[in-house]
Order: structure tokens, then C-alpha cells, then sequence
């Protein structure tokens, strides 16, 4: 909202209204009331202007507000990301961390993570979609970390994309 001269007076009904929408979005069966919010300003404003403001919020973003991001999709994807059947595939690498397992798991979700936060920060990637970004992070450090195979039977199954669907965006990110 850049391009909106917001008052120091209505900064604080234009955070609430935003959290407010944000709480509704997520349906965390958390129910905010408005006078709740209001006690925040010292009853300064009424039912309306909040309603007022969180329409104008709503039609700024073209009422396009829940469109899922890289951690969305990785908050989903990296459960999948290594799983403990494929120990036959991977001896050699568990065998190199104390924990095995648990140690390369924990070092793979650091790898995607920090990808991810680098991704969200260069507006290049924006070319593709956030499950292409976030599924070719897990590729990316699967591979980096000599995980075998790339890209699992399961992680198909979970994505719905093939290593081939991948190639162009890992290809970007290596570069």
C-alpha cells in the first residue's frame, strides 16, 4: 500500500483491519471481534470504519489476498522432503552424521529454508509459480547434500511435478 497517504491517526485502524483480515484468512478458529480491535485505539473508532477500511485493504489487493507463497507450499512439501525409507538409498550419507537420520533431515530443512529466503528476495524467480520454487528447493539441496534419488517417487506423489518439470527452475537457481 505504498501508494496510499495513511493519516499517524488511521495507522493504527489500517494495522488492525490488515490483522483482522489476516486472522479470517488463516481460520485458525480465532474470531476477532471489532469492538475487540477498537480497545486497541481507546474506542476511537466505530464498526463502520473498520468495515470501511478493511474494504478498502480488500479491493486494493483486488481481493487477491490468498495467494500461496514458497513457505506455504514447503510448510506442505517438507514433511516429504527426506523420508526414513530411503535409508537403503542413502547408507553411506546417514552414516556420516551421528544422528543419521535425524541429523540429515534437520541439515536438509536448514539448506531449504535458507534457498527459499534467498529466492523470496530476488524478483528473477518470480517468473515461476511458488510450488515450482518451492519443490526445486528441495530438489537444489537434495542434490547439494548427494541425497539419491533426487527427486522421489513420494516427493511425484506429494508435488505432483517430475524432476523434469524442475529442471528449468534449479537450473535458474544454480545460476
Amino acid at each position: 500500500m505504498d501508494n496510499h497517504l495513511i493519516s499517524k491517526d488511521e495507522i493504527t485502524l489500517t494495522i488492525l483491519c490488515a490483522l483482522s483480515i489476516g486472522i479470517k484468512m488463516n481460520e485458525k478458529n480465532c474470531i476477532v471481534e471489532m469492538n475487540e480491535l477498537n480497545s486497541f485505539t481507546s474506542d476511537y473508532y466505530n464498526l463502520c470504519h473498520f468495515r470501511e477500511r478493511e474494504s478498502d485493504i480488500l479491493f486494493f489487493f483486488g481481493w487477491d489476498v490468498l495467494i500461496p507463497t514458497i513457505p506455504t507450499f514447503l510448510e506442505y512439501y517438507n514433511f516429504y522432503a527426506l523420508l526414513p525409507q530411503e535409508f537403503n538409498n542413502n547408507r553411506k550419507l546417514f552414516s556420516k552424521f551421528k544422528n543419521g537420520f535425524e541429523d540429515l533431515k534437520i541439515l536438509l530443512l536448514e539448506n531449504i529454508k535458507y534457498l527459499s529466503s534467498f529466492l523470496l528476495k530476488d524478483v528473477g524467480y518470480h517468473q515461476f509459480s511458488p510450488s515450482i520454487l518451492a519443490a526445486s528447493c528441495i530438489a537444489f539441496s537434495r542434490k547439494a547434500l548427494s541425497i539419491r534419488p533426487i527427486w522421489s517417487n513420494h516427493l511425484k506423489k506429494v508435488t505432483l511435478y517430475t524432476f523434469q518439470d524442475l529442471i528449468n527452475c534449479i537450473y535458474f537457481i544454480k545460476t
